[in-house]
């Protein structure tokens, strides 16, 4: 009698491992890989500021909310979209427009930050398709709010086009 039971127990284990069974348990130090779209960069407020032949334009105020990063304050306000990793952070964006200013509007650059100590991401900006624009080779900064010191310049600009 006990033939028939040991057959059905194993007919029902080996089911249950073709069916794919218990998933391991992940070992310790792995982690789940973010889902597309999501930012290197923590969602929240930050110090940011362009810098030009050795002067800080800066410290204004950015802003990042999910995949985007906003530059809300000073003279060259912009939107880009950030991909990248914990190593190196890519900003595709687009400068917005302020009244009266003679910067070119709605120009589009780029840029890879990369750690620089202190929580403060640094890189080299490229203009894109306008090579003789002032941001072209500027460096662009990105910390913690309150890492860069000093006075900034202009305001909060509002309703950026």
């Amino acid at each position: 009698m006990m033939k028939p039971v040991r057959n059905s127990l194993a007919v029902a284990l080996l089911a249950l491992a073709a069916c794919g069974g218990a998933k391991p348990a992940p070992s310790l130090g792995n982690e789940a890989p973010k889902p597309a779209g999501d930012s290197p960069l923590a969602a929240g407020s930050y110090a940011c500021e362009f810098v030009f032949d050795g002067g800080a334009l800066g410290p204004h105020h950015c802003q990042v909310e999910g995949s985007t990063l906003t530059k809300t304050s000073g003279m060259e306000p912009f939107t880009g979209a950030i991909t990248g990793t914990a190593s190196e952070v890519h900003v595709d964006g687009q400068i917005g427009c302020v009244e009266g200013l003679s910067s070119p509007c709605h120009q589009a650059f780029e840029v890879t930050l990369t750690p620089a100590g202190g929580g403060v991401w640094r890189g080299k900006v490229t203009a894109k398709g306008n090579d003789q624009w002032w941001i072209n080779n500027a460096q662009f900064e990105l910390g913690p709010d309150g890492s860069f010191g000093g006075e900034g310049y202009g305001g909060d600009v509002e309703g950026m086009n």
